[in-house]
């Protein structure tokens, strides 16, 4: 397909070039017309939605408006070796992308100014070499904006790989991830809740990143993690740690493993300053020799305390050794003791986001038919203006009792 519209477009081209003069038009000189500039999706407004929500507009069969959206505090993950992060041509980076919120998951594509702006590479290159050797970081949670649109040329880049040949409707909908940035430590606002009307229509996944204490986190029966005594299933957990000592790596094949005890589980319920108790356990992470300081936690002065936000993906207990549970971390975000009262707010908000979030209405829920729903994700979002930035409203209330 590509290689005949090449030499379809090569014809043309061609084929224009040998018209005279006579037979040939200046539009510029027309009354009116302005050059075709770049989209810039950073000035326009964009539609507040969750990922779960953006799934179920890119996964249905009717073709949904072409529409701006914008997702707050949601965790990318990042390609790996032997994955494939170009173009079919290898002119530009276009990386699937699995996104995950308090809400679920949806794999996009990432369009190459988003990539290179999350990752700091300099260039697409750069970019794929420091995938295949493992070396690739992104932020813990991030900012993006998703373009959805009609497609007419019947490429699905928003399914991974192996869901194309078996999903018809993925030729309709094309659904990009046009501009990310690393999110800044706000709350998000009332604006997420109005959002809870569309959620109960659709089923409930496991698949979404919820926030707990690392005391709260313990493995699903099936797959995944449980939070609050089972209550809450996820994938993963975002938490707020202090460590009151530097963490040791180890080599590990051809990396390391990175081990830190004598944690700090802050507890964001009730101490706005990042304090809690001693964790039971100890954090383990797995990383390549050129991550080893991004996962590596080193408190500034005896006495004092490194905090940081990290993503527990998994939980081992160590009931031989006597020495609680292991968690595995994903990801770290050191955090500055000045951002800690920020952080903790932003927590609690996103805890009672994903603790409250409604079951769906109807044993039958699975995919809405937005289109001949009075709500959708287009008409009944909040507008963001900025990146990074939650639309305006009213704070969400929390209680203790949580």
């Amino acid at each position: 397909m590509a290689g005949e519209r090449s030499a379809h477009l090569a014809a043309g081209a061609a084929a224009l070039l040998e018209k005279p003069a006579s037979q040939l038009e200046d539009i510029s000189a027309k009354d009116g017309w302005q050059p075709q500039e770049a989209r810039d999706y950073l000035a326009e407004e964009a539609i507040h939605t969750t990922a779960r929500l953006l799934a179920s507009v890119v996964h249905v069969d009717e073709a949904s408006p072409e529409t701006l959206y914008q997702l707050n505090h949601v965790r990318l993950f990042k390609p790996g070796p032997g994955d494939s992060v170009k173009t079919n041509d290898g002119t530009r980076l276009f990386v699937s992308t699995r996104v995950l919120d308090y809400s679920g998951s949806v794999t996009l594509r990432m369009r190459e100014k988003a990539a290179l702006e999350l990752s700091r590479e300099v260039s697409a290159n750069d970019f794929d070499v420091a995938c295949q050797q493992a070396q690739l970081s992104y932020p813990v949670l991030c900012s993006i904006r998703v373009l959805v649109r009609p497609r007419s040329d019947g490429a699905a880049e928003h399914m991974p790989p192996s869901a194309e040949a078996g999903a018809q409707h993925a030729s309709d909908i094309s659904a990009v991830i046009v501009e990310a940035r690393e999110q800044v430590w706000n709350p998000p606002t009332a604006a997420a809740l109005a959002l809870h009307p569309l959620l109960e229509l659709l089923s409930e996944s496991p698949e979404r990143m919820v926030v707990a204490r690392l005391a709260e986190i313990d493995k699903s029966p099936h797959a995944g993690l449980t939070v609050s005594q089972g209550r809450v299933s996820c994938e993963c957990v975002l938490a707020l740690v202090a460590a009151t000592e530097k963490s040791k790596g180890n080599a590990f094949g051809a990396g390391f493993r990175v081990l830190t005890k004598s944690v700090v589980d802050c507890d964001i319920w009730h101490n706005g300053d990042g304090t809690g108790e001693p964790f039971q356990g100890q954090l383990a992470s797995i990383c390549s020799p050129e991550t080893l300081t991004g996962f590596t936690l080193h408190p500034p002065r005896p006495g004092e305390v490194q905090h940081a936000l990290v993503v527990i993906s998994n939980v081992t207990e160590n009931a031989a050794t006597g020495q609680g549970k292991s968690l595995t971390v994903d990801g770290v975000e050191q955090v500055g003791e000045e951002a800690v009262p920020a952080v903790v707010k932003m927590l609690q908000k996103l805890a009672m986001l994903a603790r409250n979030m409604p079951s769906a209405k109807s044993s039958e829920a699975g995919r809405a038919n937005w289109s001949s729903c009075d709500l959708s994700p287009w008409k009944t979002g909040k507008r963001a203006r900025v990146l990074e930035a939650t639309p305006t409203d009213e704070t969400i209330l929390f209680t203790l009792s949580q």
